[in-house]
């Protein structure tokens, strides 16, 4: 055999030229005949290097195509075709043996032969006419898909050492070691479905502008893309992965033209089908791969695993940017079905538990997102800045923004409840009951970067938008109020600490724009308004206690983001109260007056660590802003201004009650020890506040001020008195100058008589 094969090598590389062209068909059935024998491996490898060999001069033998008229002559009739040209014969003969020898039982030839087969197709493709290439694709490269998987899946599983001695003896060799990636038969048939696999992908993406002349070129495209889909579930991670890479491959455009989709021009009906099948396609592995086993045990670990790798899960979610492309104007905007379906998919995809031996590898630090992560937000991000743009040319995508408004805030609650994997039953081979206890903490931070960056994106995202139609019909400053509330309300019991105080920025930040717009559309923000008040009362007054390690600076700072809440109270909404509702105000006012009196988180009132746990300039300044809204003048009695005077007045007078009698019975009961330094400060500035809302009350027109404050002025004589044998010299002097206030109050004013 061996000087056989060294005759017909020399014949092919030196004197092919010197053989009649009728001849050229069997010579390469003669060639790959060597390439079928299995005496000699490097015999059947040279063979398949001559049969490239003969590319190169069939391309040349173009020009003497009319000397080829007697090839058919020589051919059997089972291989001639009437539609192809004598030079077409050839290569599809070529072709033909090539394909056969891919499905050889030896690995080696399987690599070589598919490596030339699909180098071949591309170098010299655009030689054949269309009728050549449906039947290449019918024929040879399809047909020759569907055998290898056969292979594939009855391939043996379990090692077979005969097998790989009787290999080593053809090679000349004692032994052979095998990675273990490639130890079984099973194993080695993949790595052929992997290279066909990617090589028809390649061929129908290269040869795309060509083939799509065929009349059935999209039920080509149909079986490509199902082939694709078929792989990409199966249990094999290496041809699961190989689909993925082969179906980017295929949706992948030029980076010029994937900057912007929106700038692209409309596609032809025809195209469009092709897309939205490829888009359907890639939603269906979406749901396969992020789907519970049939099994209802989910195995993860390095070698058995029933559920896909974070690697593959990567790698699904960057396709989509590029698919998405190509259906952006023509499907994606005008249907939030799609976006719906693909906001899932990220869901579920988030969801799916990491393998075992890749746990250590992927868990993130406090700042760094997962690779998955880190896609599933450029994901997004990319819709979002897509959509923004689309926005400025047209209002078509407006129907989409509530429901991406809506999709982006479940993912901002992963911070506080990371997604569960849809499956019920335990996890088989996962580590120790003490690591399992400790994984669900993992779970919690590992999403809180990720969720944080979503949130920042989500309310820059709304910034930008706010004032469009969709956006105010729908509620969704609402549906984002509702979202922060559960962080903002949890506070010091979040995972991470940095969620609630992002929260509250973010807070922040949507109101500063929103409430312009409520103000506006007050149809509109009807069901807010109890929401938001419910919000500003959880955070402000949270049942979380602060952790007993944290510093006085940190609570420092803590407080001073209270304040910044009360701040936007009383520069943002009280001015415009004559157009909010009434029922809102009242709940704001009883919120500073809830926070103008001082706090304890204990009930032990002779904590000499107290002053600590106050909330002195948060109450300060709820104080004072109750007090702004109380004072009765000229301008504050107009009628823009009479509803939250009267119902700040009420709330005042309350506050004030309840701080008299507070102090007035804890001085009682310290005895000869003196209340903290807070405490006596507020009884100095509630008195302070007293004289001047008397005055400014006695100041007031006459029937402006209602005939229930003077009764609840009143009231408060009797507290004062109470006051009045306190030990400090400074509380004494100031209700001395209140007392004096009540002079002109000892009897009702004629006008309310």
């Amino acid at each position: 055999i061996r000087q056989a094969q060294q005759c017909l090598q020399l014949v092919v590389t030196d004197f092919l030229s010197t053989i009649p062209i009728c001849y050229l068909g069997i010579l390469i059935k003669v060639v790959a005949k060597f390439g079928f024998q299995e005496q000699d491996l490097n015999i059947a490898l040279s063979a398949i290097g001559l049969l490239w060999n003969m590319t190169d001069y069939l391309f040349r033998m173009k020009e003497q195509e009319h000397q080829l008229k007697k090839v058919n002559d020589y051919l059997d009739p089972n291989e001639i075709y009437d539609s192809l040209t004598s030079i077409e014969e050839l290569w599809m003969i070529l072709y033909r043996k090539l394909s056969e020898l891919t499905m050889d039982q030896r690995p080696a030839i399987r690599k070589s032969a598919s490596s030339t087969l699909f180098t071949m197709i591309t170098s010299h493709g655009q030689l054949l006419s269309t009728g050549a290439w449906s039947i290449l694709i019918w024929q040879v490269l399809f047909p020759l898909f569907e055998q290898v998987e056969q292979f594939f899946y009855t391939a043996s599983k379990e090692r077979e050492q005969l097998q790989q001695q009787q290999l080593s003896k053809s090679l000349g060799a004692q032994d052979i070691l095998m990675h273990h990636s490639r130890d079984t038969p099973e194993k080695q048939w993949a790595e052929t479905y992997v290279m066909i696999l990617a090589g028809v992908t390649r061929t129908v993406q290269v040869k795309k502008d060509f083939l799509a002349k065929l009349d059935d070129f999209p039920k080509v495209w149909n079986v490509l893309l199902t082939n694709i889909e078929k792989s990409a579930l199966a249990k094999n991670p290496e041809i699961a992965l190989a689909a993925l890479k082969s179906f980017n491959d295929l949706v992948n455009v030029p980076i010029n033209l994937a900057i912007s989709p929106s700038s692209k021009k409309p596609l032809i009906p025809r195209d469009q089908q092709l897309w939205q099948q490829a888009w359907q396609v890639w939603l269906n592995i979406g749901n396969g791969c992020s789907r519970c086993p049939p099994e209802r045990v989910i195995i993860i670990d390095r070698y058995d695993s029933n559920i896909p790798s974070q690697n593959f899960l990567t790698f699904f979610i960057d396709i989509f940017p590029n698919l998405i492309n190509h259906i952006w104007s023509s499907d994606f905007i005008h249907n939030a079905k799609h976006f719906e379906q693909f906001s899932i998919i990220i869901e579920r995809v988030l969801a799916v538990p990491i393998h075992s031996d890749m746990a250590l590898f992927l868990i993130p630090t406090d700042v760094n997102l997962t690779l998955l992560q880190e896609s599933a937000y450029k994901a997004m991000e990319f819709v979002c800045k897509n959509l923004k743009l689309e926005l400025t040319k047209s209002s078509n995508a407006s129907a989409l923004l509530p429901i991406c408004f809506k999709r982006l805030l479940v993912l901002v609650l992963y911070a506080i409840n990371p997604p569960v994997f849809d499956c019920t039953e335990q996890i088989k081979k996962m580590p120790t009951n003490k690591q399992q206890s400790n994984g669900k903490n993992d779970s919690n931070v590992n999403f809180v970067p990720f969720s944080e960056k979503i949130l920042r994106m989500t309310i820059g995202f709304y910034e930008d938008v706010v004032d469009n139609p969709a956006v105010i019909e729908n509620g969704t400053l609402q549906i984002i109020i509702q979202i922060l509330q559960v962080p903002l309300s949890m506070k010091y019991n979040c995972p991470s600490s940095t969620t609630w105080k992002l929260a509250i920025e973010c807070f922040f930040r949507a109101l500063k724009v929103g409430l312009i717009v409520a103000r506006k559309h007050r149809n509109a923000f009807e069901s807010m308004w109890t929401e938001l008040a419910k919000t500003f009362d959880d955070f402000l007054f949270s049942k979380s206690l602060p952790p007993t390690d944290i510093s006085i600076e940190e609570l420092q700072r803590d407080e001073a983001i209270d304040c910044q809440a009360i701040e936007l109270i009383r520069d943002d909404i009280l001015p415009y109260a004559n157009v909010l509702p009434e029922t809102f105000i009242t709940k704001i006012l009883n919120i500073l007056n809830r926070g103008s009196i001082y706090s304890c988180t204990t009930d032990n009132f002779i904590d000499i660590d107290s002053a600590r746990r106050l909330r002195e300039e948060f109450s300060k300044i709820c104080f004072e802003t109750l007090l702004k809204y109380s004072f009765i003048n000229d301008s504050s009695s107009s009628n823009d201004n009479v509803v939250i005077t009267r119902l700040a007045l009420s709330s005042m007078l309350s506050r004030c009650k309840e701080i008299l009698q507070k102090y007035a019975h804890d001085e009682r009961l310290h005895g000869k020890c003196p209340l903290p330094r807070p405490r006596t400060a507020e009884m100095i500035s509630v008195l302070k506040a007293l004289s001047t809302l008397i005055g400014a009350l006695k100041r007031a027109p006459k029937d402006s001020v209602e005939i229930n404050i003077w009764n609840q002025l009143i009231a408060l004589y009797p507290c004062l008195v109470e006051c009045t044998t306190s030990p400090s010299p400074q509380i004494c002097n100031a209700i001395k100058d209140t007392l004096h206030q009540y002079f002109s109050l000892l009897t009702p004013p004629p006008s309310v008589r």
